[in-house]
């Protein structure tokens, strides 16, 4: 599996929740088939409050086509206002910094 165009950020918009960060990758895989997650993943040892670690995951159905494809995996969820980087481990491999953005309304 090849993952690229990782992204995290925060939404600095009035209103938005600063705790909230979003993470977003894209994953070319050998089956359309093929389901994709981003989960919560362990950090280790050390705890670090600037860092989020996710897993990539994936599931593959018992019988599916063989067509590749190029799918968008994201994230959204609390994380906390002090996160400042993301680790993405598990069956894809990033570290992304969080930016700070201010989302518009019809985007």
């Amino acid at each position: 599996m090849d993952c690229r165009n990782w992204e995290a950020w925060r939404d600095r918009m009035p209103g938005a929740d600063p705790n909230v960060v979003h993470v977003r990758g894209e994953c070319i895989v050998a089956s359309s088939s093929i389901e994709l997650e981003l989960r919560p993943g362990n950090e280790g040892v050390v705890d670090d409050p600037k860092l989020l670690v996710l897993e990539l995951v994936s599931r593959e159905p018992p019988a599916g086509d063989t067509t590749v494809a190029e799918k968008e995996v994201s994230w959204r969820d609390v994380a906390g206002e002090t996160v400042t980087n993301v680790r993405i481990q598990g069956e894809a491999s990033a570290s992304i910094q969080v930016r700070d953005v201010q989302l518009r309304d019809d985007a």
